[in-house]
């Protein structure tokens, strides 16, 4: 079977221009200078229960946020998971979305970034939201013989030998709604060859390595080598 690969920010590996620590960034509604009014009613919606696209018109995606940055100067990054079923994507990756006929299994926001000061962010990209509706857990086999328990986490498990069911599929990127994977990436070889290539500072772990990388995010010299 074909060897996948995470891509997936921990917090001990920094990437300039990549704000992944949930202290230094946040989305918004409505932003003043040094105050953020916080997310919506749209921020309960969960994909499983309320339907995809969301049937409550309280719950649908605005078409406008802010992403409120800390302490980056520059925002450089291409693909960022957020929290959950939000990432942070720029142009270009939105492009390879398309690219692998799966933008429509998200809905999309554009993003003006702005510093916690108030100044708005110079960017050479245009950069959106999304938000996952749709996603590819019953593509996978999970193999629970060789399941491995998350760091923290006392009745949820990280799967090193995750695998695709399907062989020869016409896909390079997959988005997961399973616990400790919704805030990361699912690659193929193809795939993983593609982003490293294409998009700024990918942290890329094979499959097998990411419960090491997982459990042990905030401490550098226990993660597994980056592909």
């Amino acid at each position: 079977m074909e060897n996948l690969y995470i891509w997936f920010y921990t917090t001990a590996r920094k990437h300039k221009g990549v704000p992944y620590i949930i202290e230094n960034r946040s989305l918004s509604d409505v932003f003043t200078a040094k105050k953020d009014e916080g997310m919506g009613k749209w921020s309960d919606y969960n994909p499983t229960k309320d339907g995809f696209p969301p049937r409550d018109s309280r719950l649908k995606f605005p078409k406008d946020l802010f992403f409120i940055v800390q302490k980056e100067k520059e925002i450089l990054l291409d693909f960022m998971p957020y929290h959950n079923n939000l990432m942070i994507i720029s142009d270009v990756f939105l492009d390879y979305l398309k690219e692998q006929k799966i933008d429509l299994n998200f809905e999309i926001a554009n993003l003006k970034v702005v510093h916690r000061n108030g100044l708005e962010l110079k960017v050479d990209k245009k950069y959106f939201a999304i938000r996952i509706g749709k996603f590819d857990d019953e593509l996978f086999d999970l193999d629970q013989q060789s399941k491995k328990r998350a760091a923290g986490s006392r009745d949820f498990f990280l799967y090193p030998n995750l695998k695709l069911k399907i062989k020869n599929i016409e896909r390079d990127l997959f988005f997961l709604n399973e616990l400790w994977y919704s805030e990361a990436l699912i690659l193929t070889e193809k795939g993983k060859e593609e982003v490293k290539k294409r998009f700024y500072s990918p942290e890329i772990y094979k499959a097998e390595d990411y419960p090491l990388a997982f459990n042990n995010q905030l401490n550098i010299n226990y993660l597994p080598e980056i592909q």
